[in-house]
Formats: C-alpha cells, sequence, structure tokens
C-alpha cells in the first residue's frame, strides 16, 4: 500500500467520519474546525499529507461533536496509518506468532504507535466488527472481516468452529469448500447441516424431530419403498433426544454416542405401532452401516440396537471407524476415536450444539469460534478482553482497533505471506483439499 493509497483511505475514513457523527462540514467550521475547502481535499485524498495543525483541529472538534466515537485516538491512529510501516515489524511478528504459547488469546498483531517491538504486541480474547463504525463499512470490507481471522487462525494453535448456520455469509463460505491451510488438520462436523449450497458431511442420525422428517430423511437416504417406514422409525428413535442430550465426549466428536431412549415403543400422539426391534435393526445396519461425503476426514459404521437389559433399555447408536479393510489406507482418513488436534476445523449445528464451545472450556480444550461479525477464544475469563476492528484501506495487513479502554490503536495485523505459505505447504505436502 503505497502513500497515494494510505493518503486516499485516509481521506475516505475522514469523510466516513463525517457520516458517522451525523454532522454536516459546516458543523466542524463553525466549532472551530478546518474550512469547508480544506476537508474536501482532504476527504479527496488531495493533500499529500494534512498540517500537524490541522489534524489535531479535526481531533479537537470531533471529540466535542461526538465523543461516543472516541475521535481523538482514531483521528491519531488514521494519520499514524500513514506512514511507512517499519520494515522490521513483518518479521519480528513472525517470529512472535511462532513463539506463541497463550492458546486463550489471539496475537492480533503489532500497534505501530508502540516506542518499542516488545511492548506492541496486542492480544486479546475476542475481536468483533466495531459497533461504533460498523454501519459505514462497506459490503467488501465487511467481508474482509472473516477472511483476515482465518488467515489469522491458521498459526493459533486452537481447535477452530464455525456454526453451519454461518456458512452462508461469503467471508466463511471458503471454509466448506476446503480453505483451510493448516498442517496435520482435520476438517469434521458435528450435526446435520441444512447449507445447501455446501457440501458438507451428513449424519442421517441428527436432525430428525418428528416421523415426517424421519421418513424424509430415510428417502433422501434412498431407502426402496418398502423399506421407508422401518427405517424412519429406526432414525426418530435414535434421534428421538439427539438435540437436547447429545455430548461431546472424551473419545473427540462421537456424534452418535448413546443417544435417545423411550420408556416404551411408542411416541405420544401418534397412534402407529413402532416396527419390530430386529426389522429396525436391519434395516438401520443396510442403510446407516456406513455413509461418507467429500469433506468428511472419517468414515463410520453405526448399528442401532437395545442396550443391554430387558426389552425396554434404551436404544443406543453407536460408531467405530470402519476397519481399514473396507476403505483401503486412505491417508485422507482421521480416525473419529483420535480426538480433536490442535490444527482441526470443526464445522458443528449450532441449533444442535449451541453450548458445544462452552462444552471444549470445560473439558480444557482451547478453541476459537468464528462468526461473520465476531471471532471468541473460548475461555473462562469473566471479562473477555474484546476489541473493535475497523480497516484501514486495501491492505489486509492494516486496521484500526478500539480496545476495551475506549482508544484507539494504529494495527499492522499478522497476515501470513502467501508466497511463504504455499511454499511451507508444499515443502510439508499439505495442498488444496
Amino acid at each position: 500500500m503505497d502513500r497515494v493509497a494510505r493518503n486516499a483511505a485516509f481521506g475516505r475514513w475522514m469523510n466516513r467520519l463525517l457520516t458517522a457523527a451525523a454532522v454536516s462540514r459546516q458543523d466542524i467550521v463553525n466549532a472551530a474546525g478546518p474550512d469547508v475547502q480544506t476537508q474536501e481535499l482532504v476527504e479527496g485524498g488531495g493533500v499529500e499529507q494534512a498540517p500537524e495543525e490541522t489534524v489535531f483541529r479535526y481531533a479537537d472538534v470531533y471529540s466535542r461533536l461526538a465523543p461516543e466515537l472516541a475521535p481523538w485516538s482514531f483521528i491519531m491512529s488514521l494519520n499514524a496509518l500513514r506512514e511507512d510501516c517499519p520494515p522490521e515489524v513483518g518479521p519480528y511478528l513472525q517470529d512472535a506468532a511462532e513463539q506463541w504459547k497463550i492458546s486463550n488469546q489471539l496475537l492480533l498483531g503489532f500497534d505501530l504507535a508502540a516506542e518499542h517491538l516488545e511492548v506492541g504486541d496486542v492480544s486479546g480474547h475476542a475481536l468483533t466488527i466495531s459497533n461504533q463504525l460498523g454501519h459505514v463499512l462497506t459490503g467488501e470490507e465487511i467481508e474482509r472481516f472473516p477472511r483476515l481471522v482465518t488467515r489469522l487462525l491458521e498459526r493459533h494453535k486452537a481447535v477452530t468452529l464455525v456454526p453451519t448456520s454461518q456458512l452462508g455469509s461469503p467471508g466463511l463460505g471458503a471454509l466448506g469448500s476446503g480453505h483451510w491451510y493448516k498442517k496435520d488438520a482435520a476438517e469434521r462436523v458435528l450435526g446435520h447441516s441444512r447449507t445447501g449450497s455446501l457440501r458438507l458431511a451428513f449424519d442421517p442420525l441428527c436432525g430428525v424431530d418428528s416421523l415426517d422428517t424421519a421418513v424424509s430423511r430415510a428417502m433422501a437416504l434412498g431407502a426402496e419403498s418398502a423399506d421407508v417406514t422401518v427405517l424412519a422409525w429406526a432414525i426418530l428413535l435414535a434421534a428421538h433426544q439427539a438435540v437436547v442430550k447429545s455430548r461431546f465426549s472424551d473419545d473427540g466428536p462421537q456424534i452418535l454416542r448413546e443417544i435417545g431412549g423411550l420408556e416404551a415403543p411408542t411416541i405420544k400422539g401418534i397412534d402407529v405401532d413402532v416396527p419390530g426391534v430386529e426389522a429396525m435393526e436391519d434395516i438401520a445396519n443396510k442403510y446407516l452401516a456406513r455413509w461418507r461425503e467429500e469433506y468428511v476426514l472419517a468414515t463410520r459404521k453405526v448399528q442401532l440396537k437395545r442396550g443391554p437389559g430387558a426389552d425396554d433399555a434404551p436404544w443406543l447408536a453407536a460408531e467405530s471407524l470402519v476397519p481399514e479393510a473396507e476403505h483401503g489406507s486412505d491417508p485422507q482418513l482421521v480416525d473419529p476415536r483420535r480426538g480433536l488436534g490442535p490444527n482441526d476445523l470443526l464445522f458443528y449445528n449450532d441449533e444442535q450444539f449451541e453450548r458445544l464451545p462452552d462444552v471444549l472450556v470445560d473439558r480444557g480444550i482451547a478453541s476459537v469460534t468464528v462468526r461473520p461479525n465476531h471471532v471468541a477464544t473460548g475461555n473462562r475469563v469473566a471479562q473477555p478482553q474484546t476489541f473493535q476492528w475497523v480497516p484501514f484501506g486495501s491492505d489486509s495487513h492494516l486496521g484500526l482497533l478500539l480496545g476495551p479502554n475506549r482508544v484507539w490503536r494504529p494495527m499492522y495485523f499478522y497476515v501470513p505471506n502467501d508466497q511463504a505459505r504455499n511454499q511451507t505447504l508444499a515443502q510439508a505436502g499439505v495442498g488444496r483439499r
């Protein structure tokens, strides 16, 4: 980003500040600010370097007209971003990122206003689009946020959680297409996803809450007409309590571990006899024995059967890795029993598993949940340190952060260099999936 582009970015933001503060140029003049002609030149990027006196007059006026925007530090940070970035910042941040050990904090980047490198690191528990200035961002700039976050997380040692309800956003949609660059990472899916535009793993037992939806699910699985009803009942019985009782077990994302269980082989309000146990077991094993989608890195064998004990024992749905003899030695397959790795990407149905981030915190697993406008680490911090973000210009390295202390900072974010990243991936034997 050269000086001309930085001057233009400075001018655009001064114009947006006018909009965000809901004032006019004449209001600025009346409050002892720069004259209208100077304002137009600055906002149009026509001033090579605004005089220090002009910058201070702007900051003073806006501090009185719109103090809720924290305009003094914002304007000073904008002005700082017009300067050349110190050449040593990039290598310093790369080294700092490689040494970063605090899994419940995100190393965001470097404060360009800091006097020394060692005090310039900025980290926090959450990052979100600015509440104060988000309404003046363009659509392209809003989409830039999850892309920036995704790049930041590529070297953060924590499980990355992506709610499937958010995958329709342009910024997060690419993650569902295999654009995740972490060595030794597995892509996993927990729960059924209704996202039609993305080919995610399909779990036939999750997301069913009525006989009608179970019938639709059985038909979607390709059940023959004579098997649809029996398969639908088998699915419904297995998934009946999945929404409220599914857990994230110690063995990893065991989606179907000991879920369901009814007191009698009927469901209240439906005057239809449930098929026999033997028939349901046969049909369930016929259609649910194994399934696999392009973006699931594990194959599973599923069996539906009664638990030990009497005939009215709870229904159990158990999963296990398909033996190697059945699928060969495909290196893309990951044993679901190995547990979550620190680089894994986990798509989860946040309607079914709303508390999954909290569960991982309880288990002591470092995780980061990503949404189109917000990213947060999983932790037990009573008051997490949240920063608000706005971009400076087209350069994804540069932006501004508003911290908990209500002070804006000019930021250089650490975004891995594409060329260096691709070279590292090639050396590690990792490519685009």
